[in-house]
């Protein structure tokens, strides 16, 4: 199998001059880098890193069930991938390096995925279990209190609404699929 890592740690590979241009799964490490090192809190961001190098591990070994046949023969690509996404999370240092020496149009890309994920989402959604017996405002399904199977959106001043709305879970699943252009019928 070789070096495991042949390229060595991300922070050394940028040191040496590599670029991340040319790197296969540059995205991947691009979503680590705007997304989830700049979003999630410092616990988050290190179980993520621990999962990451657990992966890589895996990956590395030749135990890793879960990876596609299809990719045995990138095992290396995808083990440093998963190795330096867990640096990018273990080092914020590092992490606003990776943001720098992105391809532009990639980096670009990033940037706005972060700035749609800081968004204030105009929907208070809360949790049905919460919630008195409510009625589902497409089908008219009914739940009893304390039921989960749906969602509140509840009415705020951000979202206008003058009432709480509750869909069921069906309900919720086939506007899912309807938005991913999936067919709807069960």
């Amino acid at each position: 199998m070789g070096e495991p890592n042949p390229l060595g740690s991300l922070a050394t590979f940028l040191d040496a001059g590599g670029g991340l241009t040319s790197l296969d799964r540059v995205d991947q490490l691009a979503q680590v880098a705007f997304v989830e090192a700049i979003l999630a809190t410092p616990a988050a961001r290190a179980e993520q890193a621990r999962e990451y190098l657990e992966l890589s591990i895996e990956v590395e070994s030749g135990t890793a069930d879960w990876l596609p046949a299809k990719h045995a023969g990138e095992r290396d690509a995808i083990a440093r991938c998963l190795r330096w996404q867990s640096e990018i999370l273990s080092d914020d240092r590092l992490g606003a390096r990776v943001r720098d020496a992105l391809p532009p149009e990639c980096a670009q890309r990033w940037r706005r995925e972060l700035e749609s994920l800081r968004h204030a989402y105009p929907l208070d959604v809360g949790d049905p279990a919460t919630a008195g017996s409510w009625q589902c405002q497409n089908c008219g399904a009914t739940a009893d209190a304390g039921a989960a199977e749906g969602l509140i959106v509840r009415a705020t001043a951000e979202n206008e609404l003058e009432v709480d709305l509750a869909f069921c879970a069906p309900c919720v699943s086939i506007a899912h699929a309807v938005l991913q252009g999936a067919p709807t019928t069960p």
